[in-house]
């Protein structure tokens, strides 16, 4: 169950469900001071969402906003996590023949709350987006059914092939979405806490 690989397809589309073992190695950093929270700014609702590192001069080619220079994370630590985390992404994207040029550009970290949800948005057409789930449990409780864990879910749908693509994906620690940026996504209402994930968009060079 942690080694596997979806490739899900629209016409020009696609969405990659895979898994990312060192996901916690992102952990340590998801105490982030409220005052740098700018979900006001975004779909989300009943949520935070958190500036981790941006590239200025290329996030502003994806059209983001500038992170104030004091909110971002510079350690030594932090570097070290990212810097693996998009050598194995631009990797995966090759081993799904997405034969695609790309750079990262900017990464937030979002937390739920009870009933938090965001609605459908997407990220533009020139970069790749991708959601890393810190967080959420693999195996049903006796009490739990499969239509249990569509709270919190991420759905996606991808509308550019002739048959329209719809997909919930349950929060499971170490799941990692990656999705061309112009697939329309959000997340259900929350129910099981913590609800974190780790976003980045990287901008696609060619």
């Amino acid at each position: 169950m942690f080694n596997y690989n979806n490739l899900y397809t629209c016409g020009n589309q696609f969405l990659i469900e895979c898994y990312y073992s060192p996901y916690k190695e992102f952990k340590p950093f998801l105490e982030r001071d409220p005052a740098t929270d700018y979900s006001h700014e975004s779909s989300a609702f009943g949520a935070k969402q958190y500036p981790m590192w941006n590239n200025v001069e290329v996030s502003r080619q994806i059209k983001h906003r500038d992170y104030s220079t004091e909110d971002i994370l510079t350690t030594p630590e932090w570097d070290t996590a990212f810097n693996k985390l998009t050598a194995w992404t631009i990797n995966k994207l090759k081993q799904n023949q997405q034969v695609v040029e790309v750079v990262p550009a900017i990464s937030w970290m979002m937390e739920y709350f009870d009933g938090g949800w965001q609605s459908a948005h997407t990220h533009g057409k020139n970069c790749i987006t991708q959601v890393v789930h810190l967080d959420g449990r693999y195996q049903l409780t006796a009490d739990e059914s499969k239509k249990d864990r569509v709270h919190g879910s991420m759905f996606a749908f991808m509308t550019e092939g002739e048959i329209p693509f719809y997909k919930t994906f349950s929060p499971i620690a170490g799941k990692c979405l990656i999705m061309k940026g112009d697939v329309f996504h959000g997340v259900y209402p929350t129910k099981e806490l913590p609800r974190r994930c780790i976003v980045i968009d990287y901008l696609v060079l060619k």
